[in-house]
């Protein structure tokens, strides 16, 4: 995998990054190598970023082998209970 994103943290964070667009980026938590990469980019393109653990806050009320279900808060809003079908948070 790392002959097609690169070799380095920072190097695979600017090839996720490219898929920062228009509208609300959101991130995981992310080791600082790859978090300033993905502040970068979302200034490039104009777009406020949502860090886990910063702006954004994840709990996983619970998984199984199907999905999961958290609930997520950020800068004035709060969703509950979203059942998620992807493993992962």
């Amino acid at each position: 995998h790392q002959e097609v994103l690169g070799a380095t943290l920072a190097a695979i964070a600017a090839e996720k990054a490219a898929i920062i667009r228009s509208g609300v980026a959101v991130s995981a938590a992310q080791a600082p190598e790859a978090a300033d990469v993905l502040l970068a980019r979302a200034a490039a393109v104009g777009v406020p970023l949502l860090m886990e653990g910063r702006e954004l806050s994840v709990r996983v009320r619970a998984r199984d082998l199907e999905a999961q279900t958290i609930d997520a808060a950020g800068p004035g809003w709060r969703l509950e209970g979203l059942r998620l079908p992807l493993l992962g948070v």
